[in-house]
């Protein structure tokens, strides 16, 4: 059915992508202008539309260099209910600045952190409002062409390689694969975290990196879960849910929620899978067929389990008995890499912030 259907699709995709490529032509011509700074920016973007791990890998980024360089994160606030220029500061809102940044802001509370749809005016805020940082990382940025990242990471989904994939509407990309031309770095995202090096090999045949461009690939790393509502419950660990043999209610509104499925799914003897758009914004009534489901449930070990980004948008809806709140969790997740991978990409990001280091002093003498 969705193959005939994406048949159907296909002359749309073929208008939607001759579109992209004059505007990507344009730009690549300088006929429309690309914004460069001299201050070291890291752009984290996408060909394929969501479901990549952006986020975790943006909290990598923060987690690597903040040890080292004052930091910077601007996003566009997906989804957020403002407008304009907004900085993170302490009693913020997914409303006020989108779920993936808050979710960011809240693992890192000194974080210089802040949302703009117009990145050029972000830029320059941030640098105008602390200009001690040192670096910037773009999040979500590989379309939005009017800035220019010194360094361009490319994330590409191992269960959803953008070769196998078509363009909108008849498939999930945003953009022609050769896109994938404009990356520094490529990172092959939710690999399995034992992956053979001749898998690796073969996908980079895939993909076809020019002599310049890194390939790396990481995994995802899921924490014990944690209470949605603070301090209502103790973290769990996954294992000591296991022995439980519960009932869990999985709900995520997320791009791509079968990673997160198939993790819980080995520590759950039973399970209800609720699954909304991804940003959805959950209103009391969702939460009521949830909490029907679970009431209805006559399993005494029950457990709702949601994402880490989703647990962002359901914070604010807290008018619930305490029974659920206590057995309300969601699941954090990092990303790893290999350890020699791990090496080597740090060795990259490292090596372009000293260069751009060194670009600015020589510039400065010159002046």
């Amino acid at each position: 059915m969705l193959r005939r259907l994406r048949k159907y699709l296909l002359p749309f995709a073929l208008i939607y992508g001759f579109v992209v490529k004059i505007r990507n032509f344009l730009y690549d011509m300088e006929i429309l202008r690309s914004v460069e700074f001299d201050i070291p920016v890291i752009g984290v973007g996408n060909i394929t539309v969501g479901g990549t791990g952006k986020t975790p890998h943006v909290e990598y980024l923060v987690r690597f260099l903040g040890k080292q360089h004052q930091t910077a994160v601007l996003s566009r606030g997906y989804r957020r209910l403002s407008g304009g220029f907004v900085q993170a500061a302490p009693g913020v809102t997914a409303g006020q600045i989108g779920d993936e940044p808050l979710q960011i802001y809240k693992k890192f509370p000194h974080l210089t952190l802040a949302v703009d749809a117009d990145r050029i005016r972000g830029i320059r805020l941030l640098l105008e409002k602390n200009p001690s940082l040192e670096v910037i990382i773009l999040d979500d940025a590989f379309q939005h062409r009017r800035v220019k990242p010194g360094l361009m990471i490319l994330l590409i989904d191992h269960n959803r390689m953008i070769t196998d994939d078509l363009l909108l509407p008849a498939g999930n990309l945003r953009e022609p694969v050769s896109g994938i031309q404009r990356a520094h770095i490529i990172i092959v995202t939710k690999c399995p975290p034992d992956m053979k090096p001749v898998d690796g090999r073969i996908i980079e045949s895939k993909l076809r990196p020019l002599p310049h461009q890194k390939v790396f690939f990481s995994f995802l790393r899921y924490g014990n879960l944690m209470p949605v509502y603070e301090n209502a419950a103790p973290p769990l660990p996954p294992e000591k849910l296991k022995l439980k043999n519960p009932h869990v209610f999985l709900l995520s509104g997320i791009a791509n929620p079968l990673p997160f499925h198939n993790y819980m799914e080995q520590f759950a003897s039973r399970i209800s899978f609720f699954v909304f758009p991804d940003h959805h914004r959950y209103s009391p009534r969702d939460l009521l067929k949830i909490f029907k489901a679970f009431d209805q449930s006559d399993t005494p070990e029950k457990y709702i389990v949601t994402t880490e980004k989703d647990a962002m948008r359901l914070q604010t809806l807290n008018d619930m008995d305490d029974d659920i709140r206590k057995r309300f969790y969601y699941l954090p997740v990092e990303v790893g890499f290999s350890e020699e991978d791990e090496k080597l990409f740090q060795k990259e990001i490292t090596g372009f912030i000293h260069r751009m280091q060194q670009s600015r002093i020589i510039s400065s003498y010159g002046t």
